[in-house]
């Protein structure tokens, strides 16, 4: 048995990238940038109006107020999108819409709101606009070839539209991992069969499902393999050459009928280790043959569930190349009293709740690994490491998000 912060290394440095390939923009959502990415461009690409309203000299608005308003000439008018090639004179002002390029001569923009018109070609303004306000200045939000965007990095709605604005209309991804899931056990029945006597529904694997898709994988679910040695090696084999990870559940401990580790090694799998020293999740196995990853998780859902999210999880990122992956981890108040198992590092599925300006983690009731709701209720885990044994309330402690 190793400890969490050796096994959760030993995943990683075992992890190798997969390929690339080119998406349109369109598709390029939560994929994993593999490419550094510059400005093609100033952005703005010209000095422009932040507003409706008049282009004016700053001077010219100089004591400007209801009471004593200024009037202009007006001079011009500015649709975005048009270039006007009047220089603006003393005195006048230009009609110019959000966006449109300022004109020579003019310094700022006077909002709408703060003028009158009171003829064809004149306007009141009723406030002072000091140089450059209301006006977006050329490359002050991108120069060009600045860096925008780090290989390694996840794509959110907002990088999208900045790929767009640098010209990036065509992207260099990571490939998704192909991830199989596999449930083993004579005890578990699919969901939509009412389970008889001595049965349970698999409710884990549709979890494992889920998560792959979160994290940005491609899961293939199949199905569950009785307790049968030859069954179980074939099914294993057969994934194992369409998948980049194999995910079993079920198995891994040391009853009569936990024959997955065995089959692991007569399929040639170098196992890395057997046992972590965490709880839940005690006996997950972890191995590798070539480039192909196994995860051998714990058959209780809550312990499978933890697994994935400790170890899984991060194989997934690193296999896209996601740099420096890592979960928040907040410090909080433990809001009662915790007892737990020490010699291993215990994760406490728990509530946060925010009082008094202060962020307090609550246990979700029992942790027992097959309590579902107490993961369901839960933001994330209290983090205890092996010499802890106990908790007390109001003392400081970290928790993870999930």
């Amino acid at each position: 048995m190793i400890l969490y912060e050796e096994a959760i290394e030993i995943v990683l440095e075992n992890v190798s990238r997969l390929g690339t390939e080119t998406v349109e923009l369109t598709s390029a959502l939560d994929r994993v940038l593999r490419e550094d990415v510059y400005s093609d461009i100033d952005n703005p690409p010209f000095d422009n109006s932040a507003m409706d309203g008049y282009a004016v000299k700053s001077k010219d608005t100089d004591g400007a107020a209801e009471s004593n308003p200024v009037v202009l000439k007006l001079s011009d008018t500015i649709p975005a999108g048009k270039v006007s090639s009047y220089k603006l004179k003393n005195g006048e002002a230009a009609s110019i819409m959000t966006g449109a390029q300022i004109l020579k001569g003019a310094d700022a923009v006077i909002k709408v709101e703060d003028t009158r018109k009171i003829s064809e070609d004149e306007i009141e303004i009723y406030r002072s606009v000091r140089k450059g306000g209301n006006v977006r200045y050329r490359g002050e939000d991108l120069k060009k070839s600045e860096q925008v965007l780090k290989s390694g990095i996840r794509i959110t709605a907002p990088m999208v539209s900045l790929l767009a604005a640098v010209g990036k209309r065509y992207i260099k991804v990571s490939h998704k991992p192909r991830v199989g899931i596999l449930a083993t056990g004579d005890e578990i029945v699919e969901p939509e069969i009412v389970p008889p006597p001595g049965k349970i529904r698999n409710s884990v694997s549709y979890y494992l499902y889920s998560q792959v898709l979160k994290e940005g994988g491609i899961p293939s679910y199949f199905g569950i393999i009785r307790d049968n040695y030859s069954e179980i090696k074939e099914k294993i084999s057969e994934i194992l050459n369409i998948s980049d990870i194999l995910v079993t559940t079920g198995g891994v401990s040391v009853g009569k009928y936990d024959y997955v580790v065995k089959i692991f090694e007569e399929l040639g799998l170098d196992i890395k280790f057997r046992k972590a020293a965490i709880k839940p999740g005690k006996p997950t196995v972890f191995g590798k043959r070539g480039d192909k990853i196994i995860f051998g998780l714990p058959g209780n859902p809550v312990s499978s569930m933890i697994t994935f999210i400790k170890f899984v999880s991060p194989c997934i990122a690193g296999m896209m190349g996601v740099e420096n992956f890592k979960r928040t981890v907040i410090p909080c108040i433990s809001d009662e009293d915790v007892k737990v198992e020490k010699g291993r590092k215990n994760f406490v599925r728990v509530k946060i709740e925010t009082r008094d300006n202060k962020i307090y983690a609550k246990p979700t009731g029992a942790q027992g690994s097959a309590m579902l709701k107490s993961i369901m209720d839960a933001d994330g885990v209290m983090l205890l490491s092996e010499q802890k044994s106990e908790v007390k309330r109001g003392e400081d402690v970290f928790v993870e998000l999930f």
